[in-house]
C-alpha cells in the first residue's frame, strides 16, 4: 500500500500543472468563443445603437437603417463654403455636430478664369457676375471630386442650408417612398409599380403609392438605401420650389410615393410652395410629404449624386455647354430640356432642406447677390421647417429640452380651408419691410413658361422674392390628380391621414 501511494503521488503531482495549463487553455477558449458570440450578436443593432461611418453595401436588410447613420446613408457628405464666410462654416458646422453628421467641407470659388468656362460661358446676354461662374465652379469641385476619387454617392450643401432636427428619421421614410418609385417589381427586373413608367401617355394619370402600405411590392435596393444606385441620378432634397410632372410634358413618369401622417410636415397653413405650385396642397391630407420625378427645380441648397449623376453633370454644365445659372442648368437636365441630356431626378415635396435667413442684415445673407437686397431679419426663420436645426442652436448648445416648433399644430390650422387659402410668401418671411403676397389662386392662368421664366437671383442663396412658375399644357391641371377619398381607403379618416409602419 505504501508503494502505491509513492508510486501514485508523485505522478498526481505531476499531472497537477499539466491539469492547469489544461484548465488555462480550456478558459481562454471559453472566453473568446463567448467574445465572439456576444460581438456577432451585438453587430447585428450596433448600425442602429452606434451609427456607422459610410453605408454599407449589398445587405437589403440593412440598408435602410443606413440612413440613420453619420452620412444619412450616403459614402460622403460635401459642404460648399466660401473661406470668407466664416460665419456660415461655423453655423452649419454646429448644426452638423447637434444633429450627428459627419462632413467634409469643399472650399467653394470666389471667381473663374473665363478661358475655363464651357462654350456659351462668355456670352454677355446671360448677364452673370463673378459669383455666379465662382458657384457653377464649387459645384463643378463636387461633381469632380465624385468622379475622380470614385464616391459611389455624396450629398452636397451649400452652407446656409437648414434640416429639420429629424432629419435621419426623415431621410429613412423619403428611401422608402423612393424605392417604390425606383426598384423593380419583386421577381422582375424591369416592370415597375408605374404605370407611366418610362414615358407617360397623352391621357395617363398619376399614381399614389404609399409608405407602409406598398413596401413589399417592390423589390428591396441593394446598393443605397435611396434604390439601387445605378437606376437615379440625384435626388434634389433642397429646393426652394418645384411642382409634379403632368402627362403634357410628355417625358417624366407620374407616380407618387406617398408619406403620410408625418409629424415633421407642417400643416398646410404654414407651408410655402415657393417657386413651386399648390398640386400638394390641393391633392393631399396635412402633414404629408410626396416624393415624385419634378418639373422645374429652382435652388441649389442641398441635392445628392450618384457617381454617374456626377459624370452627367460634369459633362453637360462642366464641359459641354454653360447656358444658365448652377441651379436652371441642373433642372434643364432633370427636366430633359434646352438641348440637355436627361438625368433621372427625385425630389421631395415640402423639401428636407431649406434656406436658413438667420437674424441680422438681408444684406449679408447672400453671397451672390453681395448687398444687393436690404431689410432685417428680427427673428431667424427658416420656411417650412418645425424642428429647424439652425432656430434651435442655441437651445441644442445648452442642452435645453424645450425646443422651438416654428409651425407647431393647433386647433385652428384644422379650421383653416387648407384647399383654397392663401399660399404665403414667406420667401422672405421675417424681413421687416416685406408686403404680404396676395392669393396666388387668380395668378395661376397667367403664368408663363416656366424655362423662359426671369430667374436672375432665384437661385443658390433664394434672393428673388418672387418667380412666376410654368404652367405646362393649358388644360386645369387642379382636377389632374382628383381621386375619390375611397382610394385611399382607411388611411385617409376625416380629412387626417394615418400611416402604418
Amino acid at each position: 500500500m505504501a508503494d502505491s501511494l509513492n508510486f501514485c503521488l508523485p505522478l498526481m503531482a505531476s499531472l497537477v500543472p499539466a491539469l492547469t495549463r489544461r484548465s488555462v487553455l480550456l478558459g481562454i477558449a471559453a472566453l473568446v468563443l463567448s467574445s465572439l458570440f456576444l460581438l456577432a450578436t451585438f453587430s447585428q443593432y450596433s448600425e442602429v445603437l452606434i451609427p456607422s461611418r459610410r453605408a454599407y453595401q449589398n445587405r437589403p436588410a440593412e440598408l435602410l437603417d443606413d440612413t440613420l447613420n453619420t452620412t444619412l446613408g450616403f459614402q460622403k457628405i460635401f459642404i460648399l463654403n466660401l473661406p470668407k464666410r466664416t460665419d456660415r462654416r461655423d453655423r452649419i458646422a454646429m448644426g452638423a455636430a447637434m444633429t450627428g453628421l459627419e462632413y467634409e467641407f469643399l472650399e467653394a470659388a470666389s471667381q473663374v478664369n473665363l478661358h475655363a468656362l464651357p462654350p456659351g460661358g462668355e456670352n454677355p446676354e446671360l448677364n452673370m457676375r463673378d459669383a455666379h461662374f465662382g458657384n457653377w465652379r464649387s459645384h463643378m469641385d463636387a461633381a469632380l471630386k465624385m468622379v475622380s476619387e470614385g464616391i459611389s454617392t455624396a450629398l452636397i450643401l451649400e452652407d446656409d442650408a437648414d434640416w429639420d432636427i429629424r432629419i435621419k428619421s426623415q431621410m429613412r421614410d423619403y428611401a422608402r417612398a423612393s424605392q417604390l418609385l425606383i426598384q423593380p417589381l419583386k421577381n422582375t427586373t424591369d416592370e415597375y409599380l408605374d404605370p407611366t413608367y418610362p414615358q407617360p401617355s397623352e391621357n395617363d394619370r398619376p399614381a399614389s403609392f404609399f409608405v407602409g402600405r406598398d413596401d413589399n411590392l417592390t423589390a428591396k435596393a441593394t446598393t443605397s438605401p435611396f434604390g439601387d444606385a445605378h437606376s437615379w441620378d440625384m435626388h434634389w432634397f433642397g429646393h426652394c420650389g418645384v411642382r409634379f410632372p403632368f402627362a403634357a410634358d410628355k417625358v417624366l413618369p407620374l407616380a407618387r410615393g406617398v408619406i403620410l401622417n408625418d409629424s415633421t410636415v407642417a400643416n398646410p397653413r404654414h407651408l410655402t410652395m415657393q417657386f413651386g405650385d399648390r398640386q400638394l396642397l390641393e391633392q393631399y391630407p396635412p402633414h404629408t410629404r410626396v416624393v415624385s420625378r419634378g418639373w422645374g427645380g429652382v435652388c441649389t441648397q442641398a441635392y445628392a449624386l450618384s457617381n454617374e449623376g456626377a459624370k452627367k453633370i460634369l459633362w453637360e454644365m462642366g464641359l459641354k455647354e454653360f447656358n444658365a445659372p448652377t441651379d436652371l442648368m441642373l433642372r434643364q437636365m432633370c427636366d430633359g430640356v434646352d438641348g440637355r441630356r436627361q438625368m433621372t431626378c427625385y425630389f421631395p415635396q415640402p423639401a428636407l432642406f431649406l434656406q436658413h435667413r438667420p437674424r441680422g442684415n438681408v444684406a449679408h445673407e447672400s453671397s451672390i447677390e453681395d448687398g444687393k437686397n436690404s431689410g432685417y431679419v428680427e427673428k431667424a426663420v427658416t420656411p417650412n421647417l418645425r424642428l429647424s436645426t439652425m432656430v434651435n442652436l442655441e437651445r441644442l448648445a445648452f442642452g435645453d429640452e424645450d425646443l422651438i416648433d416654428q409651425y407647431e399644430d393647433n386647433e385652428d390650422d384644422y379650421k383653416y380651408d387648407w384647399k383654397e387659402g392663401k399660399d404665403q410668401d414667406y420667401w422672405r418671411f421675417g424681413v421687416t419691410d416685406v408686403e404680404e403676397e396676395g392669393d396666388k389662386g387668380e395668378q395661376d392662368s397667367e403664368k408663363e413658361d416656366d424655362h423662359k421664366t426671369d430667374h436672375d437671383g432665384a437661385h443658390e442663396d433664394g434672393d428673388s422674392e418672387k418667380s412666376e412658375q410654368g404652367k405646362g399644357d393649358k388644360t386645369d391641371h387642379k382636377d389632374a390628380h382628383k381621386e375619390p377619398k375611397s382610394r385611399f381607403g382607411d388611411l385617409w379618416k376625416d380629412g387626417k391621414a394615418e400611416r402604418t409602419e
